[in-house]
């Protein structure tokens, strides 16, 4: 299987763009590591950071809570082999087993970009497969698209399709109709060129 990891910036107070990955996360529901990077900085301070997650109701193993946290430091490597480690733990103690032949596909948005020359989002598939070609569905905002083009979520390679844990932009949105950041979407398989239409009636019977 594939883990997703979200960079969740060291804080020196928490970044809007971490309540942002927070609010995605509870309302996924899904299970979470915080990694805390940056501890080499000499202003990091991993306590207070812990205390400030109190504010959002993310409280640490280390305090009494659910939520793994693991200071790391990416540019010397500290940590990391910790960080694995806890990651692991956490992913045996789950059943990770997906449907891959799940209809639509259903994946959640993390990030939106809509500057004009570079429209894109970042979704993290849950279940079935969405590939280069499909149909995605928004039905909280009653728009589809077909997906054109397709990356790795740091944008290093083209790839041709996302199962369940994946992390992959998507390309092919217009700049006026991006679904909203933790909305979910919907994949819709193009093999036998039917999910044009099959997205469109998604869209209608899950109106509002």
């Amino acid at each position: 299987g594939f883990i997703t990891c979200v960079n969740m910036p060291m804080c020196v107070g928490i970044k809007p763009q971490t309540v942002e990955c927070i609010k995605i996360l509870k309302n996924s529901r899904v299970p979470f590591v915080v990694a805390l990077n940056k501890i080499d900085l000499p202003k990091a301070d991993v306590d207070r950071c812990i205390e400030d997650f109190l504010d959002y109701d993310i409280e640490a193993t280390d305090i009494g809570g659910a939520v793994p946290f693991v200071p790391i430091s990416a540019l010397r490597g500290s940590n990391i082999s910790q960080l694995m480690t806890m990651v692991k733990t956490v992913t045996d103690s789950l059943d990770l087993e997906k449907d891959l032949t799940v209809q639509p596909a259903e994946a959640i948005v993390f990030d939106v970009q809509n500057d004009p020359r570079h429209v894109q989002m970042t979704v993290v598939v849950n279940e079935g497969v969405v590939r280069k070609g499909d149909q995605i569905a928004s039905p909280e905002l009653g728009i589809q698209a077909k997906i054109t083009k397709m990356v790795s979520s740091d944008g290093s390679e083209s790839v041709t399709r996302a199962q369940p844990g994946d992390a992959v932009r998507l390309h092919g949105f217009n700049p006026e109709s991006l679904p909203i950041l933790g909305s979910t979407v919907y994949g819709f398989s193009n093999a036998k060129r039917l999910a044009k239409r099959d997205a469109r009636n998604y869209l209608i019977q899950n109106k509002d």
